[in-house]
């Protein structure tokens, strides 16, 4: 655990290969992660009537594919124990992208979304009375 905290250990050039459950482990998280964007691509095509449901079906299937394939690149670099470009540093800067980036889906989802719900509710109630 006291390597964690160790700035070696994070920019170290060349990293180990990953092995055994931890490459596993690694490896089912990324394909889950391509895997959850490519059903959110075809959610948003099946949801086209209600555009708020399909842009926060679009939001998640971005994050689900950029989390996930360049995990697998990653993964690969590490294998292949490339420098600088395996090293464990890009994972975890990564996995900060995606807690912001998760931070804003958050937001839409919670504050922007109803806003735009109520705003269309608005407009339909306005456009009635319109010839």
């Amino acid at each position: 655990m006291g390597n964690f905290l160790e700035l070696s250990f994070w920019l170290d050039v060349y990293s180990l290969p990953l092995e055994g459950r931890f490459f596993w482990l690694t490896i089912t998280v990324a394909f889950l992660a391509v895997l959850f964007g490519l059903a959110g691509v075809f959610l948003r095509k099946r949801l086209a009537a209600d555009r708020i449901k399909r842009e926060i079906w679009l939001r998640f299937s971005r994050i689900g594919l950029t989390f996930g394939l360049i995990s697998l690149v990653w993964i690969f670099f590490r294998q292949e124990r490339a420098p600088y470009l395996g090293m464990r540093l890009w994972p975890g800067l990564l996995i900060l992208t995606c807690l912001v980036w998760i931070f804003f889906i958050l937001k839409f989802v919670f504050i922007k979304a109803p806003k735009a719900r109520e705003e269309k509710k608005r407009l339909e109630e306005l456009r009635k009375y319109l010839p």
